[in-house]
């Protein structure tokens, strides 16, 4: 219908308008060429694996979408014209309405099921997606952020928006909520030092095209600056643990501890603008590793049930040194089943776990 609509209104003259919609299909299809979404365009609608044109259709040629709709309404009006004259022509006069009544409902009927066919089966993924992704949100549907810092786990890569397309900073960064990657995170608290921070987390995969939902929490942030900052960790352990094996590191160098015979494993990690200490009753000597610049020290106790199984905990402190010593950041917390869930998808959520399984990490100024 649009090219039956295109090659109507060249006939019939182009003014400015309909040139300008003309050029967009012209503009918009040879700028995508040297752009992998013309590679997208040309996937397989019928195979799951083929990238987003699965469920987007030709996502990134979307702006075709307009000259097509108004060139395909031109190509209706004309084929309408061209039935209604071949009806008059060919039907006896006191038959043409009911002749014409007919064509529309034939018409109307064919495209109304053809188009139903076509749409049904996307419509119905792309709500599911809706569905996780609102899931997904569901914090900022139900809390105020308003005059704060949020930050965002990075899933897809070093990427804003993608895919938290909805949250979504005002151009000038300067009223409401301002969202930034968990990147960088001491240079945006200078940047913005009279808010409030969150910390956006979740747990499970994200993959909500293949129907998975994650458990999304926001997590209250806190600045602690001093001589020297300590994270007093309380991590609940299952009957069934027999060893705790502790790994201590500041993503360079990497510290070892063991613990045994305790119902809650306590944990304190203090860090000055020289060392990062690891120190708790229940362990068997106290570790260090050197305090990095700027940068995540990060504690990771696996609790061994003592058949090869058991879970993860994993403390991840941001930390820079200052003139004066070292700053710090409310720790991420995580509660790791699969270790390939470990540094985004595997939150630790309280009220979401089994019984025995518990994590709280509270960060103050320490003793220099």
């Amino acid at each position: 219908m649009a090219a039956l609509g295109l090659w109507t209104a060249t006939r019939r003259g182009l003014d400015s308008r309909r040139l300008a919609l003309a050029g967009v299909l012209l503009a918009v299809t040879l700028g995508n060429l040297y752009f992998w979404g013309t590679v997208n365009m040309l996937g397989d609608l019928a195979d799951p694996t083929d990238g987003l044109v699965r469920f987007l259709g030709p996502y990134y040629h979307v702006d075709l979408l307009l000259p097509t709709v108004a060139f395909g309404a031109v190509g209706v009006r004309r084929g309408w014209e061209w039935v209604r004259t071949t009806v008059e022509e060919r039907v006896e006069p006191d038959r043409v309405r009911p002749a014409l009544a007919v064509a529309v409902v034939l018409l109307a009927t064919l495209g109304g099921a053809t188009a139903v066919a076509v749409a049904a089966e996307p419509v119905g993924d792309n709500l599911e997606v809706t569905r996780q992704y609102e899931q997904a949100y569901e914090p900022f549907e139900t809390d105020d952020f308003a005059d704060s810092v949020v930050f965002l786990p990075t899933p897809y890569g070093d990427w804003l928006n993608h895919p938290f397309q909805a949250l979504r900073n005002d151009p000038g960064f300067d009223d409401g909520t301002v969202y930034a990657m968990q990147h960088r995170q001491f240079a945006v608290v200078d940047a913005y030092p009279d808010r409030t921070y969150y910390r956006y987390v979740f747990r499970g995969q994200w993959a909500p095209f293949l129907g998975l939902s994650v458990e999304p929490h926001v997590q209250r942030v806190r600045v602690v600056e001093g001589g020297a900052v300590r994270t007093d960790v309380s991590a609940g352990l299952p009957g069934e643990a027999e060893l705790v094996s502790l790994r201590l590191t500041d993503g360079q160098e990497d510290a070892y501890a063991t613990a045994r015979g305790a119902e809650t494993l306590n944990l304190t990690v203090r860090v000055d603008d020289a060392e990062t200490r690891l120190s708790g009753p229940a362990l068997d000597e106290t570790v260090t590793v050197p305090t990095p610049n700027s940068g995540p020290v990060a504690v990771n106790a696996f609790v061994d049930y003592g058949t090869g199984a058991g879970v993860t905990y994993r403390v991840v402190v941001p930390v820079e040194r200052t003139e004066t010593g070292v700053r710090a950041l409310t720790p991420r917390l995580e509660m790791c089943r699969d270790q390939r869930r470990c540094g985004g998808e595997a939150a630790y959520i309280p009220g979401s776990h089994r019984e025995g399984i518990r994590l709280n990490a509270t960060l103050t100024e320490a003793d220099s």
